[in-house]
C-alpha cells in the first residue's frame, strides 16, 4: 500500500511486523503493533492506508483490526 507521501507500507506476517519504506524502496521503520498501546501482532496479512494517512492493519492471528496514526507520514509515530 502507498501513502500520500509516496511512503510504501507491507505487512511482513513472517516476523510479524509492518515495514514502510520510501519511494525508492529504502527501508524507513517498522512497527509490532505495540507502539502507541496496540496490541502485538500475530500474522499481519493486509494493509491499507486511509485517506488521513492512517494505517489499518488486519491481524489473521488475532482476528483483530487495529488502526495506527503518525507512522505513514514520519515513518515513526504512535496509535
Amino acid at each position: 500500500m502507498v501513502n500520500s507521501n509516496d511512503r510504501i507500507i507491507v505487512a511482513d506476517n513472517g516476523i510479524d511486523l509492518v515495514q514502510i519504506f520510501d519511494s525508492t524502496g529504502s527501508f524507513l521503520s517498522d512497527f509490532d503493533g505495540t507502539d502507541g498501546g496496540g496490541t502485538a501482532f500475530d500474522v499481519p496479512v493486509s494493509v491499507f492506508v486511509d485517506s488521513d494517512d492512517r494505517i489499518i492493519v488486519a491481524d489473521n492471528g488475532l482476528d483483530l483490526v487495529q488502526i495506527f496514526e503518525g507512522f505513514a507520514t514520519s515513518g515513526g509515530g504512535g496509535n
